[in-house]
């Protein structure tokens, strides 16, 4: 029997606001968020599993994927991840605070 497909949860106003922030390499502004995908799923990740990247490092992680982080700016996956639960800590204390 084959396993359904993992659901992945989307937010556009999640995606603007990380569009506001720097992108992860080089600071500059972020207009194309990086989703960070989840082992052996083959399924784009969660609009809440992304990375703020200019389009020439999205691109970068595209088409080398880690290597070109952890080889150029010494950012490793783990590094990743823990910069999208603090992106995602940030957001929600900032939404929390509107409403």
């Amino acid at each position: 029997m084959q396993q359904p497909k993992p659901q992945t949860y989307r937010n556009k106003k999640y995606l603007d606001w990380i569009k506001t922030k720097p992108c992860v390499a080089c600071g500059a502004p972020a207009d194309d968020p990086h989703h960070m995908t989840v082992a052996g799923t083959g399924v784009r990740g969660s609009d809440y599993f992304t990375l703020p990247c200019c389009r020439a490092h999205h691109d970068d992680m595209q088409l080398h994927r880690w290597m070109i982080l952890e080889v150029k700016w010494h950012f490793t996956k783990a590094d990743a991840w823990r910069r999208v639960a603090e992106l995602m800590q940030e957001y929600l204390l900032q939404k929390e605070r509107v409403t």
